[in-house]
């Protein structure tokens, strides 16, 4: 510590100063090389980034290492020189060489220190503290310093400031370019050709101004083309490609884009105007699908304009006219702007998976952007059928899935779908063609996620199918898409088979009064619900004939055939399915028909099938007829039937046993 009374106050004086200008030197001089070495790191990146246009980590690498030199060069060339603090003993001696005089500097400094009065004889420190306060106030503490390694770091640092200074004000886009680079940012460098628009379908995925090089996602349905439009300003090459990967595969593929002349480019907006004009006099409905993407797409690179007035579809006619007066007025200034700028287009003709792309024009280029694929919904038929009533016991079991399918006559048929994709649908219909043109109706909704959907069946023609329909399924899905291709559904009707019916009796010749058995068998697919016996006498022609009353009829009289029936199954009683076949025998009373010999009686058995409040379809069997006669023609009859059956039994046994066979 000084004190204010000391000899050599302005000794200290000098010296602190001495040893500011002196750290001053030595920080400017460690961070000039600093300074030199960041900026020599920063044009090093900008050069190897100008020739490579270097990824995001090939940046980052080149980033690391330019630390690593910086933090070499500050241990190197800083540090040591940041480190040093000179004391005033250390600033005197430093003085003293320079100066070439003796030790008295540091030895008077140490006198006027509380200690020295310790040290010995006083009059000699006062006679050399005195002394040296003297010389003090005449002495240069500057001498001998230098200042050239200051003089030359700085000079080295303005010269590679002045370097990247004057790239910066000649190249400002790039230098901007090269900060958002540094930053790890995607922005290119400038280039001759600026790809001022992509479009990917409908979507505007690059505008420059907003997007720079960097195009946002866009998104096309499964197995549908994909079309890319690209609008660009600056030298306008013939041509462009357009690289892509596909996202599960890893195939590569290139798709040349092709430049539109400004003769086709007019073309498209003259057929724009004349069909926006037919959709503003209500003569044509407003584009959609492909037609829409291309309208769009052209509107929004030459006609602008009209794209930012481009109406919903449900706009008046107004609104379209509007349009349609911005596509006519940039028709008749063509071409205008148009001549300065390019469009090139190329379609992907069938998406199967997602894809990255890449686009190129001239010297300009896109980063990655992906096309995400949209899957398409798949659905699955959820049908159903149900029987009639009557049926319903011995139903067959129907694949809910089927796409052709074989129901009863009568049966109701639910038909349903569900999304087995879990894409929630916006929309289900079947739809079916008709002599009057097609015909559709709408399914609902009948779960919260809206997956599965069934069509009301009350009052439509699936209530009780009587004919073979042949329909379609179709769905919309929450993103607009249908299926690729309608599923077809076939409905075959399966007939109900009409009852099957035999009857048989032992003897057909009997007495009159006879009590025959007459054997039947009745068969069906579900059930038997009438079974009559139709019995008709036909009087022989060498007979007697007599009226109904009894009397005797007059010989002019055609002879009269009298009908009766017998019912063998009770009205509302039914025979299942299990119960059948039914064979049974039913015995015939002849005597109340007042019969003779001669007469004849034919004999029929009706049946008919069981289908519910629906009347069944009946069939009669095979004419039965039993011949009337005497007990000689019976006997005759029964005696005939025995030798037929003996010569029968001959044969076969003589069959059995070879007899009468040629050798």
């Amino acid at each position: 510590m000084t004190s204010p009374t000391s000899q050599l106050a302005v000794l200290r004086r000098n010296l602190a100063a001495l040893g500011a200008a002196r750290q001053r030197a030595r920080w400017t001089t460690a961070w000039s090389a600093m300074g030199t070495t960041v900026i020599a790191c920063i044009l090093a990146f900008w050069g190897l980034d100008l020739l490579f246009e270097m990824s995001v980590p090939q940046r980052l690498l080149v980033l690391l290492l330019s630390t690593g030199i910086i933090g070499w060069a500050y241990a190197k060339l800083a540090r040591p020189l940041l480190g040093i603090r000179e004391s005033e003993i250390e600033l005197a001696l430093q003085v003293e060489r320079h100066q070439d005089i003796d030790s008295d500097l540091v030895a008077a400094i140490q006198f006027e220190s509380p200690e020295a009065a310790r040290w010995g004889s006083s009059q000699l420190e006062k006679a050399v503290v005195t002394y040296v306060a003297d010389v003090g106030t005449r002495l240069d503490v500057y001498a001998g310093f230098n200042l050239e390694p200051l003089r030359r770091r700085v000079k080295a640092l303005a010269g590679i400031a002045i370097v990247l200074a004057v790239l910066g004000a000649m190249f400002p886009g790039h230098a901007a370019t090269l900060f958002n680079r540094l930053l790890l940012g995607n922005r290119h460098y400038p280039t001759r050709t600026n790809i001022a628009q992509v479009i990917v379908n409908q979507q505007q995925v690059l505008v420059q101004d907003a997007d720079g090089t960097h195009p946002r996602l866009a998104r096309a349905a499964q197995a549908h083309p994909v079309r890319f439009w690209i609008h660009c300003e600056g030298d306008l090459p013939e041509g462009a490609q357009l690289r892509l990967t596909g996202d599960t595969t890893h195939a590569m593929r290139q798709l040349d884009l092709v430049r539109l002349s400004l003769d086709q480019r007019r073309a498209q907006l003259t057929s724009i105007d004349e069909q926006l004009t037919k959709v503003a006099s209500g003569e044509e409905s407003p584009p959609s699908g492909v037609r829409l993407a291309e309208i769009l797409a052209a509107l929004r690179m030459d006609a602008p304009g009209a794209a930012a007035k481009w109406p919903a579809e449900s706009a008046d006619g107004a609104r379209w006219r509007e349009v349609a007066d911005e596509v006519q007025q940039t028709i008749a200034a063509w071409p205008g702007p148009a001549e300065r700028t390019a469009v090139y287009q190329g379609e992907l003709g069938r998406l199967v998976d997602s894809v990255s792309y890449k686009l190129y024009a001239g010297d300009a280029w896109t980063d990655p952007a992906s096309v995400a694929m949209i899957p398409l919904p798949v659905v699955e038929p959820r049908m159903e059928v149900t029987p009639p009533t009557y049926a319903t016991a011995s139903a067959v079991p129907v694949d809910v899935s089927a796409r052709q399918l074989s129901v009863l006559e009568g049966s109701q048929l639910d038909v349903g779908l569900e999304c087995t994709n879990h894409k929630p649908l916006s929309a289900a219909w079947i739809s079916w063609q008709t002599p009057q043109g097609p015909q559709s109706l709408p399914l609902e909704a009948v779960d919260q996620a809206r997956l599965k959907w069934r069509l009301p069946v009350a009052g439509s023609m699936f209530a009780q199918i009587r004919q073979e329909l042949r329909f379609e399924l179709q769905v919309r899905d929450e993103d607009g898409l249908q299926l690729e291709t309608p599923i077809g559904m076939l409905a075959r009707i399966r007939a109900d088979r009409p009852p099957a019916v035999s009857i048989d009796v032992v003897h057909r010749v009997v007495l009159p009064g006879a009590r025959p058995k007459v054997e039947y068998r009745v068969n069906d697919d579900y059930g038997i619900g009438k079974i009559v016996l139709h019995v008709e006498t036909e009087p022989g022609q060498n007979t007697t004939k007599r009226a109904a009353d009894g009397e005797p009829a007059k010989e002019s009289d055609e002879p009269a055939v009298r009908r009766r029936t017998e019912v063998l199954l009770p009205e509302g009683q039914v025979i299942g399915p299990a119960d059948l076949p039914r064979i049974a025998q039913h015995e015939l009373d002849l005597k109340p028909l007042a019969l003779v010999k001669g007469d004849r009686i034919k004999l029929t058995l009706e049946v008919a099938d069981h289908r519910g409040s629906t009347p069944g379809e009946s069939v009669t069997s095979e004419p039965l007829y039993l011949e009337i006669s005497d007990e000689s023609g019976v006997l005759a009859a029964i005696l005939e039937a025995d030798e037929r059956s003996e010569q029968r039994l001959s044969e076969i046994i003589k069959r059995q046993l070879g007899i009468g066979e040629s050798p």
